[in-house]
């Protein structure tokens, strides 16, 4: 695995993906400085997506994405492929095959629109 940086998650409505007190997630308008915004991948086109307090990002039974309690391992359901739209811009498709939907927090899109791109964002703190 290659170096591991600090990003945030932008929707295209401008939200940030957030890590809930509850270990929920949801996409936010809040300050991209708040460690609830600051998440852990590795740069490639596979990649694992651990909150700041390193719990990963799965895939459920339902295609949600949810924070699980595990933060050791890594299966099927926490890999998920970055397609490069450009500009920072990526659509994520799950292990399910299919695109995470921004609004939904869901991987239950066929195709690429609006609603499947997010920004990812360097933070250099």
């Amino acid at each position: 695995m290659g170096p591991v940086f600090r990003i945030a998650i932008k929707s295209s409505e401008g939200k940030y993906l957030y890590h809930n007190s509850d270990g929920s997630l949801s996409f936010e308008n809040c300050d991209i400085m708040e460690p609830e915004v600051q998440f852990y991948a590795p740069i490639g086109t596979s990649v694992f997506l651990q909150s700041y307090k390193r719990n990963l990002i799965s895939l459920d039974s339902n295609n949600s994405l949810v924070l699980t309690g595990n933060n050791t391992s890594i299966s099927e359901n926490e890999i998920f492929s970055a397609v490069f739209i450009g500009a920072n811009k990526v659509a994520v498709r799950a292990s399910n095959g299919m695109f995470v939907h921004s609004g939904l927090l869901s991987a239950c899109s066929n195709s690429i629109s609006d609603n499947e791109i997010f920004e990812i964002i360097h933070l250099y703190i």
